[in-house]
């Protein structure tokens, strides 16, 4: 029996984009490239697809999920916010961030994880703060737990570039969303542009992201001439209208680029268009510094300082009102009383309907949470019979059997598959353990080709 070891790195470095993930490590450079729709604009869509490319990336490059992954990811969902503010203990510096956040943006908190970093002036601090949805960031904590990567870190790709890169712009230029950073005196203007436009023409063809790569740059690609004829045209046009966006938003100075569409072509229209600048093409990310202030997988208690903030202030204030009632109310006399209980009397009417809606609002939310949680669990058990199957289907494959592909619909699991021979087939049908139809079976030139059907959760 040859039992294989997996190597243990010091770190292993994926920068997520809506069609590749770069993988980096001690040993190399590789890449995973996504299907459509799998990502888009950074938020995962599919979960089990991109476990089970991760899974069996890490498995053919013997990449071990105990070491440390740090996950770099972008969206245009993501808010960034600048502020000044005096020198203050971090406690502090917390509260004063959160009631920031609540005066200038009309958003719900509690829909957002929160992180800042800080840069000390002389008698003060510049803060970036960084506010990313927690539908884009639960997707990937829940991707990499399936995976049993058990030391995960997350980070927004602006704010490390952010922190690290010395170029008067930083641009990610991608096939869907663009990031442009500018600098100021150490003051960072994050851009954030998402444009859907190549994704409905890679649609609109079935062209996948390696398709385009090629046929921008000119180079061979088995696809019908009228296609490519019809891609080439207008997928020009759609980078020409991002070359106007980086015009229209560069600031003078250095500029360094990262992102799934430079293209050797499109690197040579940058160099020709940005002549008269310093250019880099080249990140390494390995170097880059890290803070774990701006991991988004920590665990804080931001939120339980911005209650306790928020109640000192409200506190505050209270008290003011009270010394200031308290003090008419003893400069007047007999003739005030009879207003002050019509005023008593007003209040509590006022508190008795604000506590009559604030139950119904918190009975509303229940029922929501509960309907989430039965979503969440529904999602967690196909997650957990789909690694079942995944894993039982892996074992089976061999050089009588070969799995080329899957889809997953609702409940049902789609396996396409080869195999020399039929026996092979119907032992493999009848060994699943969720009932299993073999929907499609057909023969070319001695290859049985055929698609089975797998209802997850429904016992053989």
């Amino acid at each position: 029996m040859n039992i294989k070891f997996t190597k243990l790195q010091s770190e292993i470095i994926l920068i997520v984009e809506d069609f590749k993930i770069t993988v980096i490590d001690e040993r190399e450079r590789g890449e995973i490239i996504i299907p459509k729709n799998l990502i888009i604009d950074g938020e995962v869509k599919d979960k089990q697809h991109l476990f089970y490319l991760l899974k069996k990336y890490f498995e053919n490059r013997e990449i071990s999920t105990k070491n440390t992954f740090k996950i770099l990811f972008n969206s245009s969902k993501v808010i960034s916010l600048n502020i000044s503010s005096p020198i203050l203990d971090n406690v502090d510096l917390k509260s004063m961030v959160a009631y920031e956040i609540k005066s200038s943006l009309p958003i719900d908190q509690d829909k957002y994880t929160i992180r800042f970093n800080k840069l000390k002036e002389k008698e003060s601090y510049l803060i970036n703060i960084f506010l990313v949805p927690n539908t884009v960031l639960s997707g990937y904590i829940e991707l990499f737990e399936n995976l049993k990567v058990n030391k995960c870190q997350y980070y927004y790709l602006n704010s490390i570039l952010i922190e690290n890169l010395e170029f008067d712009n930083i641009v990610n230029l991608g096939f869907e969303n663009i990031s442009i950073l500018n600098s100021n005196s150490g003051k960072y203007v994050v851009r954030n542009y998402y444009n859907d436009d190549f994704l409905s023409l890679f649609n609109k063809y079935n062209i996948e992201y390696y398709n385009a790569i090629s046929l921008i740059d000119d180079k061979f690609e088995n696809i019908d001439d009228n296609i490519k004829e019809k891609f080439n045209y207008q997928s020009k046009i759609y980078i020409e209208e991002r070359f106007g966006v980086l015009n229209k938003n560069l600031r003078d100075g250095s500029v360094i680029f990262t992102g799934n569409l430079l293209t050797d072509k499109v690197k040579d229209r940058i160099s020709k268009l940005l002549k008269d600048r310093k250019l880099s093409f080249n990140i390494d990310y390995r170097l880059l510094n890290y803070q774990e202030n701006l991991n988004f997988g920590k665990v804080e208690e931001t939120k339980k300082l911005n209650k306790i903030y928020f109640f000192l202030i409200g506190l505050v204030l209270l008290n003011g009102l009270v010394y200031l009632h308290l003090g008419k109310v003893m400069s007047k006399k007999e003739e005030n009383f009879q207003n002050l209980s019509l005023e008593k009397s007003k209040i509590q009417s006022e508190v008795s309907k604000l506590n009559t809606e604030q139950i119904k609002v918190d009975s509303d939310k229940l029922k929501l949470k509960l309907k989430e949680k039965e979503n969440i669990n529904d999602k967690i058990n196909r997650a957990k019979y789909f690694e079942e199957t995944f894993n039982i289907l892996e074992t089976e494959e061999h050089e009588d059997i070969l799995f080329t592909d899957y889809s997953l619909e609702d409940t049902y699991l789609y396996v396409d598959g080869m195999s020399n021979s039929k026996d092979s087939v119907n032992k493999l049908v009848e060994k699943l353990k969720f009932k299993t139809d073999l929907i499609e079976s057909n023969v070319a030139d001695g290859i049985i080709n055929f698609k089975i059907k797998i209802e997850l959760g429904a016992l053989n």
